[in-house]
């Protein structure tokens, strides 16, 4: 029979769980991806519902975001009270200061912008490494005395600098993405909890 008013789901379906792999993957899984094989070759096969997703990751709830940026603010917002302030004239005098945002983000995720930074700096580094091999390996061929090994040892050092220049601008794209996604959501989660 046609039905344009989909059944309703039970209590139960919204209750499953289905927790995310990348919880639990390991360091090679987590750098090359390979914890979302399985729902790529189901997305490969057919059209992804929204049974087949993961949930979301614990850390990145809003709950979770909420409570590590709020613990943070309060203590700004403490920090921020009586400031005693050394005056021109060797007085003491009282001066009250604004709290910082700023602050109160960076410790909340500063580890995490942290993270995106090396790996952004990791990055900028090994962009530099194949033109300098690159230059060595114009000079080999230049070079006909040099042995035939040096050549594919530049040619196998280019392929793998290119292979780890990929993993590592992945990993900051993911690294900064995410924490910016945790302070979207821990200040929207402020913002509204006025």
């Amino acid at each position: 029979m046609l039905s344009f008013i989909p059944e309703p789901k039970s209590s139960d379906d919204y209750l499953k769980h289905k927790p995310s792999p990348e919880e639990s993957a390991s360091f090679f899984s987590s750098v090359t991806w390979w914890w979302l094989k399985s729902l790529m070759w189901k997305g490969s096969r057919r059209v992804l519902s929204h049974d087949d997703l993961y949930d979301i990751n614990y850390e990145d709830k809003s709950e979770v975001t909420s409570i590590r940026f709020q613990k943070e603010w309060d203590k700004e917002v403490k920090r921020s009270g009586l400031v005693f302030v050394q005056g021109q004239s060797n007085k003491q005098s009282q001066k009250r200061r604004e709290p910082s945002l700023v602050l109160a983000l960076f410790r909340a995720y500063g580890l995490d912008i942290i993270t995106g930074g090396f790996y952004k700096l990791c990055y900028d580094i090994l962009i530099f490494v194949n033109p300098l091999i690159l230059r060595l390996m114009i000079a080999y061929i230049h070079d006909k005395k040099e042995q035939a090994w040096n050549g594919y040892f530049y040619a196998v050092t280019m392929f793998f600098v290119a292979l780890l220049l990929s993993l590592v601008y992945q990993q900051y794209f993911n690294s900064t993405s995410t924490t910016g996604m945790r302070i979207r959501t821990s200040l929207i989660c402020a913002i509204y909890k006025k």
